[in-house]
């Protein structure tokens, strides 16, 4: 039986982003602050979601980013195999390592501080070298299963985890260092900073993998219905040599 790669790459791809945005919106909804307040995009860690504390489904995000995850892991080592060029097959391997890390994020989740912080920083610091050295393996590695154009959404994902890691770490301990509107009591500021690009690294990492994915997708579907095109032409071409 013959493993269609590239069809396991976008399914895998899509399930996986699929289901950590799901559970990330289910846990979202019974969260509640030690104020009472609910969650917020704009000021809350990723983490937070997975904190029993505060949250009664915290459950279903952690298992949410253990199976999503094992999914984003079969996405980048089917990636891999795919475009199967040594600069993407150096470029991937951190990128194996970083969806790792998010399975780990979800066996260790924001109460067991070390071990959750380790799994956090595997997850990071692996995508930014991943998307790093996507850009240089989409400018000077030539190959013809990827369109170059992908490398836009590439670097922009590449800004986004650069500029959440850049922001200076005691921005983390005090929520009132850093935000735009705020704060609105002895919570947190309306839009903290650090929550802010941590989330928008984490969407835009997704957005990517849905990029490629839907790439991936509507490649095999150009290529199909070219292929079923031919097919009338090949047997009409056929039948007149049998004439």
């Amino acid at each position: 039986m013959h493993l269609d790669v590239r069809r396991l790459t976008y399914l895998c791809g899509f399930t996986g982003v699929g289901i950590i945005l799901v559970t990330c919106l289910i846990a979202a909804s019974t969260f509640r602050s030690p104020t009472g307040l609910p969650y917020s995009f704009l000021n809350r860690d990723i983490s937070a979601l997975g904190e029993p504390d505060f949250s009664e489904l915290a459950y279903v995000f952690n298992w949410g980013l253990r199976i999503g995850g094992l999914f984003l892991v079969g996405f980048m080592v089917a990636l891999r195999r795919y475009v199967d060029h040594p600069s993407f097959s150096i470029a991937l391997a951190p990128g194996i390592l970083a969806a790792v890390g998010v399975v780990l994020v979800g066996i260790f989740p924001a109460p067991e501080r070390a071990y959750h912080r380790g799994a956090a920083s595997i997850v990071f610091f692996s995508s930014l070298i991943t998307f790093t050295l996507l850009i240089a393996a989409f400018i000077w590695g030539a190959q013809d299963k990827l369109d170059r154009r992908l490398v836009i959404p590439t670097g922009v994902v590449l800004l986004a985890i650069g500029s959440f890691l850049i922001v200076p770490h005691y921005l983390y301990e005090n929520p009132y260092v850093a935000f735009f509107v705020g704060p609105p009591g002895p919570d947190r500021p309306i839009v903290w900073l650090p929550s802010l690009l941590e989330w928008v690294a984490f969407s835009l990492v997704a957005v990517w993998v849905v990029v490629v994915s839907g790439y991936l997708y509507l490649q095999e579907r150009r290529e199909r219905v070219a292929q079923q095109a031919r097919a009338p032409r090949a047997r009409l071409a056929r039948q007149e040599r049998q004439a």
